[in-house]
């Protein structure tokens, strides 16, 4: 089922996949043969995944909390299989589709593709039409109704709900592989949530939404701008997670969107990343995009572009000292007055009475945290200060759990091990990150000049709360 796509890979060679099966512990392994050994797809240089045990043992050995940073960044980011895996997701819905509808397409984005997601996060898809693949010369015509003039908006909404609540049928009945199909088409972008049971992913599915394929697109020119920025969110969110700040399910909590908008915005104080105003500033005619519902998605997309002042920035600061600013900046902002606006680079007046505002960088009139209510907002800003006491007071040498760990709560069992330097093999890995992050800060990954973006993120979703 896997061919040329999973060709090659960092960590695993894998020449052809026919079948995915769950073991016991419900990992995905290959077949095998004769007496060969099973080898999980979820493993690294021949590893399974780290256990919290390991992952804590190789935390309290790191030599200092941005070590500790990597080091968490190495063990949670999505590896190149698995991201391979994500894209065979997507082919594998868009060859049944594609039997039932002419000329689409479906695309991976979300944190699946724009660097900021962990190991085994949610699959976000959209189904797109199309053009380019129409065969002008072709003698076969496929015919279908166009969308009614009159109110297009909302004959388009309750087309779209209507389209998809079709699809879901076609895949709850008809596509192997698909297992609890959930249909949420009340939501402001209506999606089907649904397993795919052969690569063990969750999955939303949904319609026509090029904004958020452009968001994606966004958020993954940021992180490729500094080689700080990627650990750094993911250290942050595994905070959130860790102190009940961020849940799987949506609620009047933050969510891991708008919690990413809020580092960014604090690395642009930072003057590590330019404002969206920037990057619109000195696009060019090729990086012109308008989605479905008008709204201009124009932003620079070669960073090679920029001017030297704003590509080769004068800030650095290592993540251990922007970890522990991040916590100070949010711990004194004045929520109450202001909101977090990446595109204009600079805080904005609240223009409304949520407890938090922060824009949507391409759709301006959303707040993409609006869903925050002032109870949580409250508990952020606690968090806050509690994170700058924690590594005020750490202390590697008396503490089992120093540096980030006592922010994420993981704990060292073994109460006796002694303190040791850092592995050979994770200052090795720490070397070679630094040096190809330097290597690469402004070179953009071909793999994601794809049509891409995020967001299950800036999606609404309506889902049963907790």
């Amino acid at each position: 089922m896997v061919t040329s796509r999973l060709k090659s890979h960092n960590h695993i060679s894998i020449s052809t996949v026919k079948e995915y099966k769950n073991n016991k512990q419900g990992q995905i392994i290959t077949p095998q043969k004769n007496n060969q050994r099973k080898v999980s797809l979820f493993v690294e240089n021949g590893c399974a995944l780290p256990n919290e045990k390991e992952k804590a043992k190789q935390l309290y050995n790191a030599k200092s909390i941005s070590a500790q940073i990597i080091i968490l960044y190495e063990m949670m980011k999505l590896t190149d299989l698995e991201v391979r895996l994500r894209f065979h997701t997507a082919h594998h819905l868009e060859q049944y589709f594609s039997r039932l509808f002419d000329n689409i397409k479906i695309l991976p984005f979300g944190s699946s593709i724009n660097g900021f997601g962990r190991r085994r996060c949610d699959l976000d898809l959209v189904l797109i039409p199309n053009t380019e693949e129409c065969n002008v010369t072709s003698r076969l015509v496929f015919h279908s109704k166009l969308m009614n003039n009159n109110d297009r908006q909302m004959n388009n909404n309750n087309e779209t709900k209507e389209f998809l609540g079709i699809l879901a049928n076609s895949m709850q009945y008809f596509i192997p592989g698909i297992l609890n199909v959930r249909r949420i088409l009340e939501a402001r972008v209506p999606i089907i949530k649904f397993c795919y049971n052969y690569t063990q992913t969750e999955c939303d599915l949904s319609a026509t939404n090029m904004t958020a394929i452009y968001m994606t697109e966004l958020l993954n020119l940021y992180g490729e701008m500094d080689w700080r920025i990627r650990p750094l969110v993911i250290t942050i969110r595994a905070w959130a997670k860790s102190q009940e700040l961020t849940f799987d399910v949506p609620g009047q909590w933050i969510t891991n969107f708008p919690l990413t908008l809020l580092v960014l915005f604090f690395l642009q104080q930072k003057k590590i990343l330019p404002s969206l105003k920037i990057l619109k500033l000195y696009s060019t005619h090729d990086d012109v995009r308008c989605a479905e519902n008008g709204i201009d998605c124009t932003f620079l997309r070669d960073v090679n572009k920029l001017p030297l002042n704003y590509k080769y920035d004068i800030n650095q600061d290592s993540l251990e000292k922007l970890l522990y600013d991040f916590f100070e900046y949010y711990s004194t902002f004045d929520f109450q007055t202001y909101g977090i606006c990446i595109r204009e680079g600079i805080q904005i007046r609240k223009p409304s009475r949520s407890a938090l505002h922060i824009t949507n960088p391409l759709e301006t009139t959303l707040n993409v945290s609006k869903n925050v209510n002032f109870y949580e907002l409250n508990r952020i800003i606690s968090k806050t200060h509690d994170a700058i006491h924690a590594l005020e007071t750490t202390n590697k040498f008396e503490s089992n759990n120093w540096g980030i760990m006592s922010l994420l709560k993981i704990n060292n069992d073994n109460g006796d091990l002694k303190k040791s330097n850092t592995t050979k093999g994770q200052t090795k890995n720490i070397e070679e990150y630094l040096k190809n992050s330097y290597e690469n800060s402004y070179e953009i990954s071909d793999k994601f000049e794809v049509n891409e973006t995020n967001i299950d993120e800036t999606k609404t979703k309506k889902k049963e709360t907790i």
